[in-house]
């Protein structure tokens, strides 16, 4: 392996990791109006970047769309726990920007 074709791996790998925390915080972003603690809705986007970031890394690829599911599922269960209140607006919310993720992937 080169060196040109070594440190495309590494920047690829940085970048991949760096757009999962990047949504990280943009769900946490996403969700703090509708949750009653800007520390709350910040912690299930830290759980959303990690879980994502640990599938990435995982060596048994999974598909796309199932590791969206299980970031964004994550990130739910870090919601409901945080605040029982009002589980359909966190349905809505986790639906909502699992869609909106899926879509700028797609993109």
């Amino acid at each position: 392996m080169s060196f040109v074709e070594l440190y495309w791996s590494i920047t690829s790998y940085v970048s991949i990791i760096t757009q999962l925390v990047a949504a990280g915080i943009c769900l946490g972003i996403f969700i703090s109006p509708y949750m009653p603690g800007r520390n709350k809705a910040l912690k299930a986007g830290a759980v959303y970047g990690v879980v994502m970031t640990v599938l990435y890394i995982m060596p048994p690829r999974i598909d796309n769309i199932i590791a969206y599911f299980i970031g964004t599922l994550a990130a739910f269960a870090v919601m409901c726990a945080e605040d029982r209140r009002n589980i359909n607006q966190k349905i809505f919310l986790s639906v909502t920007f699992f869609s909106l993720r899926w879509l700028s992937a797609s993109m």
